[in-house]
């Protein structure tokens, strides 16, 4: 499978982040359906992978889109919870906020709505920017001199 040796290098991460923000929900089901979640998330690149490279029909494309998302999503979730916990502890170094305002449910909130929304955005903006097409148009000239080429067209791709 392609990436694997990648995911299970980051899958302590993913366990960390996996219990750290399970610990910002408040109540039980809530606990219990981000758990459930965050194994559709981890899952998703694998079996999205598997669809792809088989003979599923039509109706795996939207199972296959949302795995392949999810292989960034958890990227940048880590990446998130791990800086906003750093920032958090920085921040309590520092003496700007004190260990009881950092045991609030409204800072616990907070946090818990920065460290899940920041990946979504950021994996939504991309998809969004993967879609949309630019088209920029370059010119060259060459003299005739050089070139019996009376015109010289450059194509410029990116994906």
């Amino acid at each position: 499978m392609y990436l694997l040796n990648e995911m299970l290098l980051a899958s302590p991460l993913a366990i960390y982040v996996c219990l750290r923000v399970r610990s910002l929900f408040s109540s039980k089901p809530l606990k219990n359906l981000w758990m459930a979640l965050f194994v559709l998330v981890v899952a998703g690149f694998p079996v999205a992978d598997a669809l792809s490279r088989g003979k599923a029909g039509d109706w795996a494309k939207a199972a296959v889109f949302f795995g392949f998302c999810s292989l960034p999503f958890l990227l940048y979730l880590i990446m998130t919870v791990i800086l906003v916990d750093i920032a958090v502890g920085l921040l309590r170094l520092a003496g700007v906020v004190s260990k009881e305002t950092v045991r609030t449910r409204r800072f616990r909130n907070w946090r818990l709505v920065l460290s899940l929304a920041v990946p979504l955005l950021v994996v939504a903006y991309g998809v969004v920017n993967h879609r949309v097409l630019r088209v920029k148009e370059y010119r060259v000239e060459i003299p005739r001199r050089c070139s019996t080429a009376g015109e010289l067209t450059v194509v410029f791709m990116a994906a």
